[in-house]
C-alpha cells in the first residue's frame, strides 16, 4: 500500500475539520456522527479516527483551528495604537470568525457550559493561541499601570473572556440575526465594559467632607469672619 504524503495528510485533516465544523454546528457535539463526518468529507467511514482519537478531540481541533486563525489575522494586521485599540482589534478578528460560524459558536457556548472536566481541558487547550495573545496584551498593560495589579494577567484574561462569551451568548440568543449587541459594536463594547465598567465616570478629584471653620488648621488660608 502506498504511503500517504505529509501534504496529503494535511489536506485530509483540513477537509475533515471543515466537515466536522458543519456537522457540529448542525447537530451539536453529542449529536454529530463520526462516520457521517468522514463520508461528508469524501472519505470512508472511520477515517476521522486515523487523525483524531475521539469526537471530543475533533471538536477541540475545529475550535483550535479557528483560534489560530483569529491570532494569525490579528498579527497580520499589526495593529498600532494604545492598549485599548489593540485589544479591540483582537476582539474584532474573533468576532469576524464568530459571525462566519454562528451556529458552531452556539454549540460551543452550550458545550462549554455543560462540559465535563476532560472536555473543558480540551476546549481550553484549543483556545490557547488566542488566550496567549490576550494574556500578553493584558500583562503589558498591567506592567504599565493601566490595569489593577491585585489580579494576574491570566486572571484578567479569564474575566475578559467570560465577559466576551456572555456578550456572544446574548447576541446569538436571537435567531433572527437582529439581536443585541450589534456585531459591529460588540468589540468596543466588550473592551469598554472591561476597562471602564458600567458606572458613570467619577469626577477627577472626589470632594472630601467639609472641614468646619473652627477646626481648620493654622495657616490653611481660611479667613474668619468678624462677629
Amino acid at each position: 500500500m502506498a504511503r500517504i504524503s505529509e501534504g496529503d495528510k494535511a489536506l485530509v485533516r483540513a477537509r475533515l475539520l471543515q466537515s466536522a465544523a458543519r456537522h457540529f454546528a448542525a447537530h451539536g457535539l453529542h449529536g454529530a456522527n463520526i462516520n457521517a463526518i468522514s463520508t461528508d468529507a469524501g472519505y470512508s467511514k472511520g477515517t476521522v479516527y486515523n487523525y483524531f482519537p475521539s469526537k471530543e478531540a475533533l471538536f477541540s481541533a475545529v475550535l483550535g483551528a479557528g483560534s489560530a486563525l483569529a491570532v494569525e489575522r490579528y498579527q497580520s494586521r499589526a495593529p498600532a495604537g494604545d492598549f485599548r485599540a489593540r485589544l479591540i482589534a483582537l476582539v474584532e478578528e474573533d468576532v469576524a470568525l464568530v459571525r462566519a460560524h454562528e451556529d458552531f459558536m452556539r454549540v460551543l457556548l452550550r458545550e462549554a457550559a455543560a462540559a465535563s472536566p476532560a472536555t473543558r481541558v480540551l476546549i481550553d487547550e484549543a483556545l490557547a493561541p488566542l488566550d496567549a495573545v490576550l494574556v500578553a496584551l493584558l500583562s503589558e498593560a498591567r506592567t504599565a499601570g493601566a490595569l489593577r495589579d491585585d489580579l494576574s494577567a491570566h486572571e484578567l484574561a479569564r474575566a475578559f473572556a467570560a465577559l466576551l462569551f456572555a456578550l456572544y451568548g446574548e447576541r446569538l440568543r436571537d435567531p433572527s440575526g437582529t439581536g443585541w449587541p450589534p456585531w459591529d459594536a460588540l468589540p468596543a463594547l466588550a473592551v469598554t465594559l472591561f476597562l471602564d465598567g458600567a458606572a458613570a465616570h467619577p469626577p477627577a478629584v472626589a470632594p472630601g467632607p467639609a472641614t468646619p471653620a473652627s477646626s481648620a488648621p493654622a495657616g490653611s488660608g481660611r479667613v474668619r469672619r468678624r462677629a
